[in-house]
């Protein structure tokens, strides 16, 4: 099993007969709970002795559009990060997104992009917004160029530098 523990990080933890019927471990262990672990050091790995489940998300649960968000925002924390650094702002920032998925209404559709922009930020990644990706200059009014593989925003004149370029409404800045 992958956990994701505010003080270690991502952990991938064995799970000894949690899929017997009578298993005390499967309550807590359900995907997208919050839960309170005690792991077992082995050998080569931990082993989750007791899990407690602290806090559940049953609208989650229940509606495929709150599932597939909560699954997109999780599976960019398990693919992105290192097994087994500590990472509370991360932890934190996944925490936020499972809360707002399960009480927000609509539209819910901007949290993935809101989800992602901040994941990169705490990892030390940030398009940049304010400034030409070629010349430094200030943005101003006029047609401006997002650059995917620059990762971020160019002047008009200096969109040739990326043939990949598209152009992008100010207003959506």
């Amino acid at each position: 099993v992958t956990i994701f523990s505010e003080s270690s990080g991502k952990l991938t933890v064995k799970a000894k007969a949690v899929r017997r019927t009578l298993s005390k471990l499967a309550g807590g262990l359900e995907l997208l709970y919050l839960s309170q672990f005690h792991l077992v050091q082995g050998n080569s790995s931990y082993t989750v002795a007791e899990v407690a489940p602290i806090k559940v998300y049953p609208a989650i649960h229940r509606d495929f559009r709150r599932t597939e968000l909560a699954f997109f925002c999780a599976e960019v924390v398990n693919r992105l990060t290192e097994e087994g650094t500590a990472q509370r702002p991360i932890f934190n920032l996944l925490q936020q997104a499972l809360d707002f998925i399960e009480s927000a209404g609509e539209p819910r559709h901007l949290l993935a992009g809101w989800f992602l922009l901040n994941f990169l930020a705490l990892e030390g990644v940030t398009p940049e917004l304010n400034k030409c990706l070629f010349c430094h200059r200030e943005l101003q009014e006029g047609e401006l160029f997002w650059s995917h593989a620059q990762g971020g925003l160019l002047h008009r004149e200096h969109a040739g530098i990326d043939a990949a370029a598209k152009p992008i409404e100010v207003n959506l800045l």
